[in-house]
């Protein structure tokens, strides 16, 4: 399937027993939302404009109570306004692209979303250009969501990925965007791992039921969104609306 266990959290030095376990909740939890997709998606089968709603509302339901359940949840030092982790490369479903851009029509004017538009297209572009997730970072370049008061556009709306990546130390998040040689920031492996294992789940649940179940790049799967008419219902209906969009970003 299109990402593996544990991408991007793998340090030096994990213990093997913790590993091990996470490997487990990883699994238990990827299976879990397979179901729960599959079940959502049966309850609307007759109504494909409302499929990929049904299926993201169960997978947030999901990761918000998986987020509160973790053992480090009291450590989370995130809040309003810190963004230093929205300057790297994001992969989400093609059902969250669909979802972000119908909450962009329906949220903004016409002259916003044609500025948002033009940015999505230079990011996308721009992520065509690098070689790894690492080469991103490097350049600095912040989620065309992110707004100069440092809150996101479509919060209730961001990608699964986004809302498991919870960080144990502000100030270390901020040292490593300045200096990519700094320490890796502490995260909260649980909820990490829940976020990629939960999209994970939606991916495998929506490719069994005929839908598009792959992940892409962001800003070029939301991009194709924007531009695509009634892209709701036509997903809903199994068509294969993201053909050449990027995949993402090479590790």
């Amino acid at each position: 399937m299109p990402i593996d266990p544990l991408p991007g959290y793998d340090p030096p030095g994990m213990d093997p027993e913790l590993k091990a376990k996470l490997k487990d909740a990883y699994g238990r939890t990827r299976d879990r939302e397979v179901i729960n997709a599959a079940v959502a998606l049966d309850a609307v089968r007759d109504h494909p404009d409302q499929q990929g709603e049904a299926v993201l509302a169960d997978a947030f339901r999901l990761m918000d109570n998986l987020i509160a359940a973790s053992p480090a949840r009291a450590s989370h030092e995130c809040a309003s306004g810190c963004s230093w982790c929205c300057h790297q490369a994001i992969r989400i479903a093609a059902v969250e692209a669909i979802a972000i851009a119908e909450a962009l029509r329906e949220s903004y004017p016409s002259d916003w979303l044609a500025a948002i538009r033009r940015l999505l297209e230079v990011r996308a572009a721009a992520a065509a250009g690098f070689t790894d997730t690492r080469a991103y970072r490097a350049a600095g370049l912040p989620c065309a969501f992110l707004g100069p008061d440092g809150q996101c556009a479509v919060y209730a709306w961001r990608p699964i990925v986004c809302r498991g990546y919870h960080s144990l130390s502000r100030s270390a998040c901020q040292e490593q965007y300045i200096d990519l040689s700094a320490p890796t920031p502490p995260i909260d492996a649980y909820t990490h791992l829940s976020g990629n294992a939960v999209l994970h789940g939606v991916a495998l649940a929506v490719d069994a039921a005929g839908r598009d179940g792959g992940l892409y790049e962001l800003h070029g799967a939301v991009l194709r969104a924007l531009d695509t008419t009634d892209a709701r219902g036509r997903w809903g209906r199994g068509e294969l609306l993201f053909r050449g969009v990027l995949r993402g970003v090479p590790e």
